[in-house]
């Protein structure tokens, strides 16, 4: 990890504003270290989901992305942004079950990484829809260019919550859905 020692000098600081602290490094490093466990513990998506009598995690899960993909109206052929994409379990059903074009967005370069990984074991990409992967960055998407774009569970670790809504804004087109 590029700066774990650091992290213990911020944790231990008496000042609150300790200096130097740099929450989307901090949020990158925690995803690149912690990701083999959190796929251990939630599998290929990695959100929670409300649960129902008799219902496993998993399938709590894939009912909580079938109401999404419910919600944003999704067609066939549609542009869709999946921001936090994490391995890009919540994607692979996306593209199957609503034939869309997705593009993955995410900060942890190991998550984007193992999700590329999946995709090449997985083959669970109909009609040659498969996604695209890029680190996040302002600006790296030109404006207006997608239908639809979803978030699950990631956009609380944005520093800068009105930014990074206006940043999902601004690369949806006029009248586009987002879930989040």
């Amino acid at each position: 990890m590029r700066s774990f020692d650091g992290w213990t000098d911020r944790a231990s600081a008496d000042d609150a504003d300790a200096q130097g602290y740099q929450h989307a490094e901090t949020v990158r490093e925690y995803y690149d270290l912690c990701n083999e466990l959190m796929i251990f513990g939630w599998g290929g998506s990695l959100h929670f989901a409300p649960l129902s009598p008799r219902e496993s995690l998993e399938d709590s899960k894939t009912r909580h992305q079938r109401l999404m993909i419910s919600k944003l109206e999704l067609s066939e052929g549609m542009r869709v942004v999946d921001v936090g994409c994490g391995i890009d379990g919540p994607m692979r059903l996306v593209v199957r079950e609503a034939g869309v074009r997705v593009l993955g967005v995410n900060y942890s370069e190991v998550q984007l990484a193992k999700g590329e990984i999946v995709e090449r074991r997985g083959g669970t990409r109909p009609h040659g829809r498969l996604p695209r992967y890029q680190l996040h960055g302002h600006g790296a998407i030109a404006d207006g260019t997608y239908d639809r774009a979803y978030a699950i569970e990631s956009t609380c670790h944005a520093p800068d919550k009105a930014g990074a809504f206006a940043e999902i804004y601004r690369v949806l087109k006029p009248g586009s859905l987002f879930w989040g």
